[in-house]
């Protein structure tokens, strides 16, 4: 089922997406960082693609090469983020950061996946 449908509550979309028992989900991974860590929603990696130049900037001059700035482009995932957004049951939105929009793709299709706290 199709759960996780807000654009702007990743937060309540992840855990949608968890109770419907996708273990190995882009949405467990976040919230095995811990309770306040989530996949974002469409819309809130549309606002992390508006202010990607400061994100990039203090997380790639924080001295901790752990932690790296958004990938615009990467082996031709053209800069593919999930969201928690889901269109349907084999489908949900992703956001391209290398063109600044939202689609929709193949929960199969390879993506990357950035965690975030509520902002």
């Amino acid at each position: 089922a199709t759960t996780g449908v807000s654009f702007h509550n990743g937060d309540a979309n992840t855990d949608s997406i968890i109770l419907q028992g996708a273990v190995s989900s882009a949405a467990q991974l976040c919230r095995d960082l811990g309770s306040v860590w989530y996949l974002p929603a469409a819309w809130e990696l549309h606002l992390m693609h508006i202010a990607a130049y400061e994100i990039n900037r203090i997380l790639e001059g924080d001295g901790d090469p752990a932690t790296n700035g958004i990938t615009i482009t990467d082996s031709g995932v053209e800069g593919l983020y999930w969201s928690s957004t889901e269109f349907s049951n084999n489908r949900t939105w992703s956001f391209l950061f290398s063109y600044g929009y939202t689609a929709n793709s193949s929960k199969t299709t390879l993506g990357r996946v950035r965690a975030i706290r509520a902002f």
